[in-house]
């Protein structure tokens, strides 16, 4: 007996070699159901974020400029690693306390981190990271100012 999977888009059971993932749903393969799972991950992340808005959680992050004046304040330089790059991509901008957990957009509570290291501190636990970004920080806004 084999198992048998429930296409995200039909809704048919296929067995389990016949089917596929598509946008981490299971999926037969057709262009149809393809079109079909596109529209209920849209419709799920436009209620995600009407959600959000109406709960007062929505935030669009940090602008551009600011961004860019936190990776310049900190010389494009990894706060963990101190691998340095000016590549936008590698090189992000983190909130030492979390906005979610009451921490602020305020230059004292952002550091830059690359993309690496940023995923690996959202792994281990924010909390673990506190109090070294916060001093890490602290010494280049200091040395910024002078």
């Amino acid at each position: 007996m084999s198992a048998k999977r429930t296409c995200a888009g039909c809704q048919n059971k296929f067995p389990h070699r016949n089917t596929s993932k598509y946008r981490n749903k299971s999926w037969c393969g057709s262009s149809v159901c393809r079109e079909i799972i596109d529209d209920k991950v849209k419709h799920n992340n436009y209620k995600r974020k009407e959600k959000k808005i109406n709960n007062g959680t929505w935030r669009l992050g940090l602008d551009k400029d600011h961004r860019i004046s936190i990776l310049s304040r900190d010389n494009y330089k990894c706060a963990r690693c101190y691998r340095v790059s000016e590549d936008f991509g590698v090189m992000q901008v983190h909130h030492i306390v979390p906005v979610s957990e009451g921490g602020t957009d305020e230059n004292k509570n952002l550091i830059t981190l690359c993309s690496m290291c940023h995923t690996r501190v959202h792994q281990i636990g924010w909390e673990v990271y506190v109090t070294p970004f916060t001093k890490n920080a602290e010494n280049v806004e200091k040395n910024h100012e002078a």
